[in-house]
C-alpha cells in the first residue's frame, strides 16, 4: 500500500481510483445479432467486418455515484505533491 505524509499535519495520505461507468449508443440494423456484433476501440464490427457507416453517441457521465472505489497502488502521489 502506498502512503504520502502531509508536512502541514503529518497525516499519512493513501490515494484512491474512483470510477465511472461511460456508455455508447449504436444505432444498427434490427435483423442483426448482437453475438456477431464485436466492438474495439469504439469501432463496430458485425460478422468480423468493420462497420463503418454505424453511428453512435456517446453519453456523458453524471459523475453521481461511481461504479467503483479502489485502493490505488502504482505510486501516484507524487500527483498530489504541492510545489
Amino acid at each position: 500500500m502506498a502512503y504520502s505524509k502531509k508536512t502541514d499535519t503529518n497525516v499519512e495520505m493513501r490515494v484512491i481510483e474512483v470510477s465511472y461507468q461511460n456508455e455508447t449508443l449504436y444505432e444498427i440494423p434490427k435483423d442483426w445479432k448482437l453475438d456477431d456484433v464485436y466492438i474495439k476501440y469504439g469501432n463496430l464490427y458485425y460478422k468480423g467486418v468493420l462497420q463503418c457507416d454505424v453511428k453512435s453517441v456517446d453519453l456523458e457521465s453524471d459523475h453521481k455515484y461511481p461504479t467503483s472505489i479502489e485502493e490505488h497502488e502504482d505510486g501516484l502521489e507524487y500527483m498530489f505533491d504541492e510545489d
